[in-house]
């Protein structure tokens, strides 16, 4: 898997804004360790690591672990935050465990379909389907919402294969954050 460019950590959010622009949500592959520290500040984060290691031991089910996702997102679109889904350095299991239409849609990684209220809805349960003042049925996604992948992998790892196998990757571009830029 080919990161397609470099950039330092202080580009970070202009890059954000460049992909999506561009119809893509981009997937980052953190060589300074430090971007999860900037994300904890503006963001909502999804540590899907440790909810996969929760499941794989058994300490909570994979449904939990999707409704700790739709909680996120549905935190984050009604915030008009980014969305974070920080895999550290795992890849996360979303073909075969967490996607599902009312909890967390495929569309999630695809920027001009999750920006729909037609699929975004369907994870508004009835009671959360209110406006900033309460209104009912009157929940919006805020302007502001993206959706950002983050690694903490090596952009050259052997084993990034398994992201193709676990996520759909079609609508990704791929970003190194590094001290260096090219």
């Amino acid at each position: 898997m080919e990161s397609c460019k470099t950039i330092k950590l202080t580009d970070l959010m202009n890059q954000v804004d460049l992909s999506w622009s561009d119809g893509k949500v981009p997937f980052f592959f953190d060589t300074t360790g430090n971007a999860s520290v900037f994300f904890k500040y503006n963001s909502v984060i999804i540590e899907v690591a440790k909810l996969q290691i929760s499941v794989g031991l058994g300490s909570m089910k994979v449904d939990e672990a999707k409704e700790s996702m739709r909680l996120k997102f549905k935190s984050a679109m009604a915030s008009g935050k980014a969305l974070i889904f920080f895999l550290d350095k795992v890849a996360g299991k979303f073909n075969t465990d967490y996607f599902d239409p009312e909890y967390l849609p495929e569309e999630i990684f695809d920027p001009e379909k999750i920006t729909d209220s037609e699929i975004y809805m369907k994870c508004v349960r009835e009671d959360e389907n209110v406006d900033m003042f309460g209104g009912k049925g009157n929940f919006i996604m805020k302007d502001g919402f993206k959706v950002i992948v983050l690694s903490t992998r090596q952009p050259d790892n052997e084993d990034n294969s398994q992201y193709g196998e676990r996520m759909p990757l079609d609508k990704m571009e791929f970003i190194t954050i590094s001290n260096e830029s090219s």
